[in-house]
């Protein structure tokens, strides 16, 4: 995701023959082709989106997407519709247009300390619903199929979870909803009173973890989720704990929890098993730097010297993940 000064700003919206040249994002402001440049051929980002109907409308409600997106959510908010409160219930007509989403009664505003307008440099009075609204709103287009996002290898990834896509993209949500906004599972519950089953609420915020570091971390955890008798996420590595700090049972932890403040945190691992002493890595795109393969490679001893066996995993891996589950079963086989 590109920097908010790096987005393009929206301009006037030109007269006559130059208008074959410009994106149209509203009635009077749009974008040059070519200015784009971070989002080649997709959806202009939200912010780009947000900047336009704020300055044509400088009293917005945001809800949804655009919502999470000015409360601080990184993720998928690109790609997906601008929605603001309204009294109306007035449908897009392109995908760049306003979707007025109706509030009958009082609008759950989030409060002024949360959303920061100057941050995305959106004039005028600009709010947003609060996150548990607006994560609501999202879970409902998610579930109905209404707005999506690409998963790999989609049938085969369902039938390794168990899992429809619609489900284990509203996980994806809910855990970086909880992440990066902060939610409380008890309003999100009162929120979604007869606009969503709370079995299936309840159902999907049991899958979803608090420090879920991104969507295919949560992928990950979600395909092993039934091979280990216990999954920790977002555990911490200490380098060169001393001996008082080794566990009782040197059987069953893959980390040494840290008892002195000065010992240095050296990783955290995604998804970790304590019985079966494996340690599960999804490397994103950053790790093919060389500091990071280098910094890896000194994670990976540690944790093998402290008995733990160590798996990584990559987005093209993630493209076959009956593969994922196949490995992970010969490592709990061998440790077993």
């Amino acid at each position: 995701m590109a920097s908010l000064i790096e987005e393009p700003w929206p301009e006037a919206w030109p007269r006559g023959r130059r208008r074959a040249k410009w994106t149209r994002v509203t009635r009077r402001f749009g974008l040059p082709q070519g200015a784009n440049k971070n989002h080649p051929g997709c959806m202009l980002p939200m912010t780009t989106r947000l900047r336009a109907h704020a300055m044509e409308h400088a009293t917005l409600v945001l809800t949804g997407w655009a919502a999470l997106h000015v409360l601080g959510l990184p993720a998928f908010c690109d790609e997906m519709p601008v929605e603001v409160a309204s009294r109306t219930n007035k449908r897009p007509t392109s995908v760049r247009a306003v979707h007025h989403v109706k509030y009958e009664g009082r609008i759950p505003l989030a409060d002024r300390a949360q959303v920061s307008p100057k941050h995305f440099d959106l004039p005028g009075d600009v709010k947003a619903v609060c996150a548990e609204e607006a994560l609501v709103r999202c879970l409902i287009s998610l579930l109905k199929g209404r707005n999506v996002w690409a998963l790999p290898n989609e049938r085969e990834l369902c039938k390794a979870c168990g899992m429809t896509a619609p489900e284990i993209r509203a996980v994806q949500l809910i855990d970086s909803t909880r992440r990066h906004v902060g939610v409380a599972f008890g309003e999100v519950e009162r929120l979604a009173q007869r606009r969503l089953s709370t079995r299936i609420l309840k159902r999907l915020w049991a899958l979803s973890v608090p420090d879920a570091d991104s969507p295919p971390e949560t992928t990950l955890r979600l395909l092993v989720r039934d091979l280990l008798p216990d999954v920790e996420t977002q555990v911490p590595v200490y380098a060169s704990p001393s001996p008082s700090d080794a566990p009782a049972d040197k059987a069953s932890p893959v980390l040494r929890p840290a008892r002195r403040k000065h010992l240095r945190l050296l990783t955290r691992i995604d998804i970790a098993s304590r019985k079966l002493r494996i340690a599960l890595f999804y490397d994103g795109a950053h790790h093919n730097s060389q500091r990071q393969r280098e910094h890896d490679a000194q994670v990976d001893r540690v944790l093998q010297a402290r008995g733990a066996t160590v798996l990584r995993f990559t987005a093209s891996s993630m493209h076959d993940p009956l593969m994922v589950r196949r490995q992970v079963q010969q490592v709990i086989a061998r440790n077993q």
